[in-house]
C-alpha cells in the first residue's frame, strides 16, 4: 500500500511539473550569459539600425575561427510578442546604442550578453547575426551589462 501511495505522489509531482512547463515555456528558455568583447566598429545603417563588429576575447563566446562576430542591431518590438520583457523598449535600445558608441570611443574590453537565443545567424553570411533588441541588465556580480535579445523569453 505504501509503495502505491509513493508512486502516485511521484506521478502527481511529475505531472504538475510537466503542466507548469507546458503552460509557462519561458521557464525553460529563460537565461543568458555575457562575455568579454572588444568593439572593432559600430556603423550606423540608418533608421536606428547599426552594424556592430566585435572581437571575441573569451573562448566560450562561440565566435568560431575568425574570432569575431558582426551583429546587426535593430529594435523590432514585434519579434517579442504581446508581452515583451519589460526592459525591451525603443528608449532602452537607444540608451544601449549610446553606451556602445561611448565604449567604441573609449576602447578596451567590455561585457556584452545574450539573453535566451540572443541573436540569430544570418543565412549565407559568415559570422553575421541579427539582434532584435538591446537592454541593460544587472548581473549577479552587480555590474550592469548590455544584453542582446532575439525573441520572446
Amino acid at each position: 500500500m505504501m509503495l502505491i501511495k509513493s508512486t502516485v505522489q511521484k506521478i502527481s509531482v511529475l505531472s504538475g511539473t510537466m503542466l507548469l512547463l507546458f503552460l509557462f515555456p519561458a521557464i525553460c528558455k529563460a537565461g543568458g550569459d555575457s562575455f568579454l568583447f572588444e568593439i572593432q566598429s559600430l556603423q550606423s545603417k540608418g533608421n536606428n539600425q547599426y552594424k556592430l563588429t566585435l572581437k571575441c576575447l573569451e573562448e566560450d563566446a562561440n565566435c568560431g575561427r575568425s574570432n569575431r562576430m558582426i551583429i546587426h542591431l535593430r529594435f523590432n518590438k514585434s519579434a517579442f510578442g504581446k508581452q515583451p520583457f519589460r526592459e525591451l523598449t525603443q528608449e532602452n535600445y537607444l540608451k544601449c546604442i549610446e553606451k556602445l558608441k561611448e565604449q567604441t570611443r573609449k576602447g578596451g574590453s567590455f561585457r556584452f550578453g545574450f539573453m535566451g537565443v540572443g541573436i540569430y545567424r544570418i543565412s549565407g553570411k559568415k559570422d553575421e547575426y541579427q539582434s532584435n533588441g538591446l537592454a541593460e541588465l544587472k548581473e549577479n556580480d552587480g555590474n550592469v551589462t548590455i544584453y542582446s535579445f532575439a525573441n520572446p523569453i
